[in-house]
């Protein structure tokens, strides 16, 4: 009784701001694990035979919960986080759970719950800092199994197979995926894909060597510069894709402090923006390692990357191509924040022909970042799960 007690206690903001439900969950074939994402995998999905289990029971989050599994544990006097979860699987008792969120590591303890078949997608580039495959952040635990791994490339594959049993299927980005590519005229001159994060300057970007945000701002202020230079000597506008959903006035500002606005374009994140006909639609594109920008370059489209951040750790842990091993420099990238290499990568791509590019990026697309167009592969699974 004390535990049920303590269980409301920690946990009455979450019950007041919730979405609460009152009947058992439903028998479903695939559930749908964490609401980060849900929306993307059921537009890859016959809706009918999906649910989503809302698993982030925080403080100021958005979820959802069933207070019918919550009183059956309460008469059984065994209310907890995981037993909410334990039983809500029996209920719904699905053949396959999915979830957008790779690196959760509470996702890879769900075999020891359930019989049934699990899979995680993917959701972003993944680093060696502040991520699942960092020092600190890596699993421990031995005998962690996900049934099917679709990741971006196979050298993230087979980091994720050093802590994980099952099987690794490369997919590319999922979400990119899902948004079909389709041949429309290039109107936009130039894109600057956006990573702003709302920290200030004298804030630690690391503990490590105490590393700054300023420090991982300082050479990409650097290509402002000469991005700045390019548009006016060009006279064309640079549309910027903004990075975030909240702070993005902010955001606004932040770059308006390196460019005159009569050659900017802020686009902020929201909802309905249509991101990747924005990048199909633009004749460049410039990024430093936003994962936008690996998957604009696998879609085909003329991308620069300038993976410009510091050359030693942990400045270097979002350089060009992650965990593959590629050289300082190539046709289109660059870990120089010079005007000559800038120069040098975007004259590249403004003359080499679209045939030829395709050729160029062979490599990148099956070693860094696969397209599959409509998920063609994340679908033959799907029809397997009986």
């Amino acid at each position: 009784m004390v535990n049920i007690f303590k269980f409301f206690y920690n946990n009455l903001n979450i019950l007041i701001s919730s979405k609460l439900v009152f009947t058992k969950p439903p028998k479903k074939k695939i559930l749908i694990y964490d609401e980060v994402g849900s929306e993307l995998i059921l537009r890859n999905l016959n809706k009918d035979i999906a649910h989503i289990f809302y698993s982030r029971l925080n403080k100021g989050i958005k979820t959802s919960l069933n207070i019918y599994i919550i009183l059956k544990l309460i008469f059984k006097f065994n209310l907890s986080k995981i037993n909410y979860l334990k039983l809500y699987l029996k209920y719904v008792n699905p053949k396959l759970i999915i979830t957008l969120i790779d690196n959760n590591e509470t996702f890879y303890h769900l075999k020891k719950y359930t019989k049934c078949k699990t899979m995680f997608i993917q959701g972003a580039m993944r680093h060696s800092l502040n991520d699942i495959f960092s020092e600190n952040k890596k699993p421990k635990e031995k005998n962690l199994s996900v049934d099917y791994m679709l990741v971006f490339n196979d050298v993230t594959g087979k980091k994720y197979k050093s802590f994980l049993k099952g099987d690794v299927v490369q997919i590319g980005s999922f979400r990119s995926n899902t948004n079909l590519k389709r041949s429309i005229k290039k109107k936009i001159d130039l894109i600057y894909i956006s990573t702003f994060r709302d920290f200030e300057d004298s804030d630690i970007f690391s503990p490590i060597n105490n590393t700054l945000w300023k420090d991982y701002r300082k050479n990409e202020v650097k290509l402002f510069k000469i991005i700045y230079d390019y548009l006016k000597k060009e006279k064309i506008k640079l549309t910027i894709l903004g990075s975030k959903r909240q702070h993005s006035e902010k955001e606004h500002n932040y770059f308006k402090n390196y460019f005159d606005p009569k050659y900017l374009k802020f686009i902020p994140q929201e909802k309905k923006r249509p991101t990747y006909s924005m990048i199909d639609n633009s004749k460049l594109v410039i990024t430093c390692d936003s994962t936008l920008g690996y998957e604009a370059l696998s879609r085909g489209n003329k991308t620069a990357f300038f993976s410009i951040r510091g050359e030693n750790y942990p400045l270097n842990a979002r350089k060009f191509g992650s965990f593959v091993k590629m050289k300082k420099k190539g046709p289109y990238w660059t870990n120089s924040a010079t005007k000559k290499e800038f120069y040098r990568v975007i004259n590249y791509l403004k003359n080499v022909k679209q045939k030829e590019f395709a050729k160029k990026i062979s490599f990148f697309r099956s070693n860094l970042c696969h397209y599959d167009s409509g998920n063609r592969k994340f679908k033959s699974i799907i029809k397997k799960i009986k």
